[in-house]
């Protein structure tokens, strides 16, 4: 029995049926650049990209392939029709080929993009920390990094000499998750000179990170000692925790506790923290820091 050649785009299977819908959410219209690269993953992975980027030709007419083609291209055309809003389809119905229903879409939608980098720019402005938790946080201005970067012209540059502005548009989303977050991490913005100063100076990430690791422990440590010996005094209840003068931003409970917390015997002036509790907030933001490079 021959062996059948998956790398044929004009092979299908019996689960390749016209039905199915290749996407999660259908295109409306402003999510064109998040439907476009989902349907792309999805057309690659089927082997029937070619049929809308137009490298796969339809044969001449009386070629043995000439039925096969046609049939693919329909079942693309489905797919396509399948990933649209139920007013959308009526507008690329009377289209034959799926390439010439892509094209459609990429022209209506592909360059309006002006209001959605202002849109963008405007969340990635005017976002902060508040009361999401540093993970959450991160996956945010990542999501809007991404969004923005599909929004940027592309280049095909092989010499490397584009590494210098990828490598500063990195320091520049490193310092943005910095400055945004919440003040429990004002230590970090004081590094920000530093940190600057480093990247222009070969100093490693990881160095900088364990920099600002020691300074936020260091710190967090001493304002545990202070609070423990004025406890006497007449500070409020935080509710949240129920440590007496703690507040929203210093909360230990909210934001992480100081690596050595249990050593020196702190853990008596607040309630037990669960068993579950999620790692320590500034650890979380070190690992994220990990993650953006410095030039």
């Amino acid at each position: 029995m021959a062996a059948i050649d998956d790398s044929n785009p004009l092979i299908f299977h019996s689960f390749d049926n016209p039905g199915i819908a290749l996407v999660s959410h259908p295109l409306t219209g402003e999510n064109y650049n998040s439907w476009k690269k989902e349907m792309c993953m999805a057309l690659h992975g089927k082997n029937k990209y070619r049929f809308v980027h137009g490298s796969i030709l339809e044969p001449t007419l009386g070629h043995s392939t000439h039925a096969l083609w046609h049939r693919n291209d329909s079942i693309v055309s489905s797919w396509l029709l399948n990933s649209l809003s139920k007013e959308m389809q009526v507008s690329i119905l009377h289209y034959s080929f799926a390439k010439a229903i892509w094209d459609d879409l990429k022209e209506r939608f592909e360059k309006h993009n002006g209001p959605l980098i202002f849109q963008l720019k405007h969340e990635l402005i005017t976002l902060q920390q508040g009361s999401m938790f540093v993970s959450s946080f991160y996956s945010k201005l990542h999501s809007l990094w991404e969004s923005l970067s599909e929004l940027k012209p592309s280049h095909s540059c092989t010499c490397g000499g584009i590494k210098p502005w990828c490598d500063f548009e990195q320091l520049e989303y490193a310092m943005q998750f910095l400055m945004e977050l919440n003040e429990s991490f004002s230590t970090i913005r004081e590094e920000k000179q530093k940190e600057v100063d480093a990247s222009t100076s070969g100093t490693s990430a990881s160095e900088v990170s364990h920099a600002f690791a020691f300074k936020y422990s260091s710190n967090a440590i001493n304002n545990s000692n202070n609070l423990s010996k004025d406890s006497s005094k007449n500070h409020p209840l935080y509710a949240h925790c129920g440590m007496l003068g703690h507040t929203h931003d210093c909360c230990f409970k909210l934001h992480g506790y100081p690596l050595n917390y249990k050593k020196n015997g702190y853990s008596s002036v607040v309630k037990k923290q669960s068993s579950s509790s999620s790692e320590p907030s500034h650890k979380v933001a070190i690992s994220h820091l990990k993650r953006l490079t410095f030039v």
